[in-house]
Order: C-alpha cells, then sequence, then structure tokens
C-alpha cells in the first residue's frame, strides 16, 4: 500500500463545487484513492473514489476536469426517500421470486445501500421480503418469498426507500 502525505489525503477547503476555486477543478491524478475535501458553498464533505465513472449529478457526484475519478458527497444518512411499488404475483406456499429493475434515480453505484419500510397494513402473513440488492446505477432488486403453507394472491405493496450513499 502506498503511503501519501497528509496534504494530498485532505485537501485544503474549497469555496465551491465548480469554478476555477471549486472541487471539480482539483487536478485528482496526484490524488489518493479516498481523498478527502470541504466544500463550503455546501458545507459538506467529499471523498474522491479514483475509480469511480459515476455520471455527473450534483451535489452528490463531481467530475474533475482533470484527472481520474469522482467527487462522492460523503453522506452521514440519506440522500433521498422515495416510494416504490412492489408488485408481487401470486406465490404458491413455500415459493420465492426475485423482483428487479425496481427504479430509484439517487442510487449512484453498486456500493450504495438501499433500505426500505413497508408502507401497507395488508401484508399477508408469511410473506417475507429480502433485503434490497443494488443492482447499477438507479435500480436494485429484491426477493419475496412465501413463507405460509397457503398460496397467496398477488398484489402491490408500497415501499418507502432511502439511499445511504457509500462513504
Amino acid at each position: 500500500m502506498q503511503s501519501f502525505p497528509a496534504d494530498l489525503r485532505i485537501e485544503n477547503p474549497v469555496a465551491t463545487l465548480a469554478g476555477a476555486a471549486g472541487l471539480s477543478a482539483i487536478n485528482t491524478n496526484e490524488l489518493p484513492n479516498g481523498a478527502l475535501c470541504v466544500v463550503n458553498e455546501n458545507n459538506s464533505i467529499y471523498q474522491l473514489r479514483k475509480t469511480s465513472a459515476a455520471a455527473a449529478a450534483s451535489p452528490q457526484v463531481i467530475v474533475p476536469a482533470a484527472g481520474p475519478g469522482r467527487w462522492h458527497l460523503y453522506g452521514q444518512g440519506p440522500n433521498s426517500f422515495t416510494n416504490v411499488d412492489l408488485v408481487v404475483g401470486n406465490l404458491n406456499a413455500q415459493v420465492g421470486v426475485e423482483i428487479a429493475g425496481l427504479a430509484v434515480s439517487s442510487i449512484i453505484d453498486n456500493d450504495d445501500v438501499v433500505v426500505f419500510a413497508l408502507r401497507n397494513s395488508n401484508i399477508p402473513a408469511g410473506l417475507i421480503v429480502s433485503m434490497p440488492r443494488v443492482t447499477g446505477p438507479g435500480a436494485f432488486a429484491l426477493q419475496v418469498f412465501n413463507a405460509s403453507a397457503a398460496p397467496i394472491t398477488g398484489n402491490t405493496y408500497s415501499l418507502r426507500v432511502a439511499v445511504l450513499p457509500s462513504p
């Protein structure tokens, strides 16, 4: 593992996200993966992910003018809350299925974490919903399983989804 001096690991604070004196103007060629920078404009900390190729999505993702990687907002909480309809077809007893292609635009990369709460009170006994799995930018999947001894009739359930950006 290469050691970097402190002045390359923690950048001097910048005034803005964009512009000649902004975060996007920092040349990332000499910086190590994980370098940090404070941005006064939004009072936030950003972390350089040198392997990231995420699309620009200010203020969450800032593309440097020169050098590899992306500056990602170093979040301490969810960057969004979204309602998602989970459509579950008929499930026989003791059968599970993956439901893919659930969309949440604030998912930036596969290191983000998606958490949810079911918002319906009509969820049948025995229906188990797995933790979400991020499948790519803007998308996640999860599995549902009928753990009961009887079939479950298909229905639509409302999820309240939060995306926790990876540090």
